[in-house]
């Protein structure tokens, strides 16, 4: 199933109040604000961000699972929840 049949089920910018992103080294953003920061801070610093192999969504009730690969071989994975 791919991110668009996804975003038709979940909703695209659907982000809630309890979201959160984990950013590595035991960094963690909680919720809208955090998470906008985070990335707007990412972006400001130059980060570019390249596409990836994104793999079919594993839906199961109210949640899904997506992933994907990307070109240095790291792995991305998330949750969400309807």
């Amino acid at each position: 199933m791919g991110r668009q049949i996804l975003t038709s089920k979940f909703g695209s910018n659907a982000i809630g109040a309890d979201a959160v992103v984990v950013i590595g080294g035991g960094t963690v953003a909680n919720g809208v604000d955090e998470i906008r920061r985070y990335f707007t801070d990412l972006l400001a610093e130059g980060f570019v961000f390249r596409a990836g192999e994104q793999f079919p969504a594993i839906l199961n009730g109210e949640l899904a699972l997506t992933s994907s690969r990307y070109p240095n071989g790291t792995m991305s994975s998330e949750f969400a929840r309807r």
